[in-house]
């Protein structure tokens, strides 16, 4: 037998409703959320311009390591080009080193870099402890063993934040820091 208990204190109507918000209870939650919501926001602004400056330095890491290896992989003299006015990166290598050496072929980049970076990170200084190579103020030269000059590239955003990509001269090595670094002996 199915007896139902009947709660003296509730109303018919009370009894059936099943449990469940009300419209105005909705309506003040959902507010709620938009005024954090609306609290949050402005406070990632920063974190996604940090990223845009990592990725940047993650994107020209890469660049001068594949720089590093058509240099070894060809037995060719390969440059890295930046352009401080546009923000471009341009890689050229010798095409035929054995029978033109210096003469040099420009090549595609193994990685994008967009346009936002070009906008946004701007290459403040690159400052080289010349063994050989260029001392062109805007040019990364690797020789066929994949050695270069110590070097030292400063990506800077608006913010002032610097990211600091480092080449070991003799091994051609790319390290990258989130700070600004002046000594491969200093860390």
């Amino acid at each position: 037998m199915n007896e139902r208990r009947i709660n003296p204190f509730l109303t018919a109507s009370q009894e059936k409703a099943p449990g469940g918000f009300t419209l105005v209870e909705l309506m003040l939650v959902i507010t709620l959320m938009g005024i954090m919501l609306g609290m949050l926001v402005p406070n990632f602004s920063p974190l996604m311009q940090g990223m845009t400056l990592k990725h940047a330095s993650q994107a020209v890491a890469q660049i001068l390591r594949y720089a590093r290896g058509v240099a070894v992989e060809r037995s060719a003299v390969t440059k890295i080009t930046f352009d401080p006015e546009t923000g471009n990166i341009r890689l050229s290598s010798e095409a035929d080193p054995v029978n033109f050496p210096g003469v040099f072929q420009e090549e595609a980049l193994p990685v994008a870099y967009p346009r936002e970076y070009r906008a946004k990170v701007k290459a403040a200084l690159i400052e080289k402890r010349t063994l050989f190579g260029t001392l062109e103020e805007n040019e990364l030269t690797f020789q066929p063993n994949g050695s270069t000059s110590d070097t030292f590239i400063y990506l800077v955003d608006d913010r002032e934040r610097v990211y600091t990509i480092g080449i070991i001269g003799l091994t051609g090595q790319v390290l990258v820091w989130d700070h600004a670094v002046e000594s491969f002996y200093d860390l």
